[in-house]
């Protein structure tokens, strides 16, 4: 078990401040320039407390969590003696088949399971109990262990007013170990990363088994849980249903009002808590709190609970989990909880030590100083804020909630300046304004490039360089950019250029059959090149072959760097000699920092809502243009269709051929299918080896015949690996937005029908038609 529960993978990050915006803890996250010149933002491990807001939020894939899902069934599978702990929120998650992958479980080889209640109610028994001996008021309880990092790394004065009980899984685990006299090693089925942490530090519980990554492990090596036949019991302890509230949001605060009625209760859930937290911090202890003093406070890091946690599943069906709430609800009431808690709390005060289950909190010596004024104006100072207005512009770009906490940031060196795109711009803008005769020209470069729309951009970039030729009297303008680390022998590829030639205007060439090795060297250094026929310099570097098509008299070159990479150049180039002034250089200059900027933006964006393997666009993407499909065709009585795809037997691929193989397959599919879809359709990769697709004012009929046809083209695509043919099908779901209340459901309708198709034999194309009918070819 690994105490880190979020992994940071700087390779797939693209510096989007998306993290940092979603963080209840701005000190967790450091942005930073990476040693390739690219801006990121990583994880301040001493500070983060494994909420798991970035990883729901990065589209990237550069936060991701880990747990110990893999090497439970790894030690399963050497025949390690393990007992499982199941939580009340498992079959909220798992509604129609929690039975099933428990028993499952055992045939896998876990030794006994326990209901996870009994961890709950030991923990209401010491809370309740301490409340009861101390007269506690303002008592914080902690329902998950976010809270508990939160309250000891950042505010360690609430310390003193949290719950005294351990965690409830760990509460279960010393119940097994010293009270049930088992002595295996325990697996705790989670909704949360988080829970990694509290385990490695109490050191009882072996391993956190977070419910999506167990979904991944069935559906990976597609266990077929109807047909899962165990004799056993479900539970190896007695099962109540006292619990089953906990993992709900408002759970936890009835259980308190059930043995103190009439108490305050303060609930909250999300990343408001976090906000709720630090005002109790500041008024507790001071006459601003007279008159505010709640009995109990409960707190979930989840919006809705439990249930929504990181590591929870994902899109879970709001229908399913209502229904599973409002059993247990159910359960409950017929239950008589105050009653039950009072036989259980009573067997507890006769077989239970408390000590056994108090926590050990262990605040961290604070590390925080003071930052005064003067420290905070020298760095608005040197971003030239020099207005009330520069230093509350608060546009949250850079994921901070406004200017000064920004400055703040980065007196730490928790942040940098070129974060800032008000600080970028301005730093353009003030080079602009050194060449006030081109200003104007350079604005106007500025607001077309940020107004372009993609499907124009090339051709603005081609006037924008007609306009740059036009205004410094030259015949052509290029724009450059080094497509290898090497510069001084790499390759360069000229992006476009405005004159006419027989060469392709894209192609890629070899740096020494364009410019001399010096040359290259010099812009690599930041330094401008100029040469100019009269001064004799250069030699006879012209012809047909090489750089240029016609004789020019002057040629100049200025490198771009942004955030400390050379990317490349822009060239001017002319048959009537000319010389340029430092105004002009500072002027060019600032155009082509505006075009480059313009062009790696651009890719930015394109890299942040597409897929990198299949060029398809992503889940992320698809849902945004999704919701807006569904509310036009809401708004307007329109129709519309989805559809999902699933590549049949895609493991085989991968276990057969290997995982580049499996590559180029999914790639293969995605290229083919976006050659067919008409360009107002919207697909993109759904996750693994699945596809989704929008299909705007298309009518079943329609969208079932085009479906069939694209199952056809995957069908025929047969790829071909190191001399294979691998053979390819693929299922479709299909389903309408008819009586759909949101997108979401559409999806899960053409999932239900997908579900048929598979379930019959595969490639083939199913439509759903209604919960209560088999969804129809």
């Amino acid at each position: 078990m690994d105490e880190s529960a979020i992994i940071y993978k700087q390779k797939d990050c693209v510096g989007c401040n998306r993290c940092s915006r979603v963080c209840p803890i701005k000190e967790a996250n450091t942005a930073y320039l990476a040693a390739d010149g690219k801006f990121k933002v990583r994880i301040n491990n001493e500070k983060c407390i494994h909420c798991g807001n970035c990883v729901k939020e990065c589209p990237h894939g550069a936060r991701l969590f880990q747990d110990d899902t893999e090497s439970f069934f790894d030690d399963l599978r050497k025949g390690a003696d393990i007992s499982v702990v199941v939580p009340p929120a498992f079959r909220l998650n798992f509604p129609d088949t929690w039975k099933d992958v428990l028993k499952w479980l055992r045939l896998c080889g876990v030794k006994r399971i326990f209901n996870g209640n009994v961890g709950w109610d030991i923990y209401m028994w010491v809370y309740m109990k301490k409340m009861a001996e101390n007269k506690l008021a303002n008592v914080i309880m902690p329902v998950c262990p976010c809270v508990y990092s939160y309250c000891e790394i950042h505010l360690p004065k609430l310390v003193r007013r949290l719950s005294p009980a351990k965690d409830p899984f760990v509460c279960s685990a010393v119940y097994i170990h010293k009270y049930l006299g088992i002595k295996t090693k325990i697996a705790a089925l989670t909704p949360c990363a988080a829970h990694s942490a509290e385990f490695w530090r109490e050191n009882i519980v072996g391993y956190n088994v977070t419910f999506v990554k167990l979904r991944e492990y069935i559906m990976r090596y597609e266990v077929d849980l109807s047909n899962v036949k165990e004799p056993h019991g479900i539970f190896d302890n007695e099962e109540t249903v006292a619990g089953y509230l906990a993992p709900i949001s408002g759970g936890p605060s009835r259980c308190v009002e059930t043995f103190l009625p009439g108490a305050v209760v303060d609930q909250a859930d999300g990343r408001e808590i976090y906000d709720i937290l630090r005002e109790y911090n500041n008024i507790w202890g001071t006459a601003s709190a007279e008159g505010y003093t709640p009995d109990a406070i409960c707190l979930f890091n989840c919006r809705g609970g439990c249930v929504n946690g990181p590591g929870g599943i994902p899109n879970l069906s709001r229908s399913k989990l209502m229904r599973a709430i409002s059993e247990t609800r159910k359960m409950n009431a017929l239950a008589g909880v105050p009653e039950m808690y009072k036989a259980i709390f009573q067997d507890f005060d006769n077989s239970l030590h408390m000590e056994d289950f108090i926590r050990a909190y262990k605040p961290v010596e604070s590390k925080s100083r003071y930052i005064n004024e003067s420290e905070v104006q020298r760095v608005f100072a040197s971003m030239s804020k020099d207005t009330y207005y520069k230093q509350n512009i608060n546009c949250q770009a850079c994921g901070l909630s406004s200017c000064r906490e920004m400055a703040k940031q980065i007196v730490l060196g928790l942040n940098t300046r070129n974060n800032c795109i008000y600080y970028l711009r301005d730093t353009a803008l003030a080079e602009y304004e050194k060449n006030s005769e081109y200003i104007g020209l350079v604005r106007n470069l500025g607001e077309t490039l940020a107004s372009a729309v993609e499907s124009s951009f090339q051709d603005i970039i081609a006037h924008s360089l007609g306009l740059l030729a036009e205004a410094f009297k030259g015949d052509t303008v290029s724009i450059w950019r080094i497509s290898d680390k090497k510069t001084e022998t790499g390759s360069i590829q000229r992006v476009t250029r405005q004159f006419s030639h027989k060469k392709s205007p894209h192609a890629l060439l070899s740096a020494s059959d364009l410019f001399p090795r010096e040359w290259i060297q010099t812009l690599s250094r930041g330094e401008v090149v100029f040469y100019n026929q009269e001064d004799e310099m250069g030699g006879d570097f012209y012809t047909e072959n090489q750089l240029f098509l016609d004789k020019f008299v002057f040629f100049c070159a200025l490198p771009v760097s942004i955030q400390g990479k050379f990317l490349g150049f822009l060239s001017i180039a002319g048959r009537n000699n000319s010389r340029f002034s430092q105004n002009e250089i500072t002027a060019l200059y600032s155009c082509a920092i505006l075009i480059f900027s313009s062009i790696v933006g651009r890719q930015l964006e394109k890299n942040a809502y597409t897929d990198a393997l299949t060029g398809a666009y992503n889940r992320r993407y698809f849902m945004e243009v999704a919701a807006g499909v569904f509310e036009k065709a809401s708004r307007q009585g329109g129709l519309f269709c989805v559809a999902i795809f699933d590549l049949d037997f895609f493991k085989k691929v991968n276990d057969t051929y290997g995982h580049a193989a499996g590559d180029l397959v999914l790639a293969s599919v995605a290229g083919a299918v976006k050659n067919q879809i008409r360009s107002y359709d919207t697909f993109a990769r759904y996750g693994g080896e699945e596809f989704v697709m929008i299909m705007a004012e298309q009518t079943e009929e329609r969208a079932m015949a085009f479906s069939e046809r694209l199952r056809e083209v995957i069908e025929a695509l047969n790829p071909v690996y190191n001399g294979e043919i691998i053979h390819i099908t693929a299922s479709i779901g299909v389903a309408s937005n008819k009586g759909c209340a949101n997108v979401d459901e559409a999806l899960i309708n053409a999932d239900a029908a997908l579900y048929i198709a598979k379930s019959s034999g595969r490639n083939q194309v199913r439509l759903f038609v209604g919960d209560e009918q088999e969804a129809l070819t």
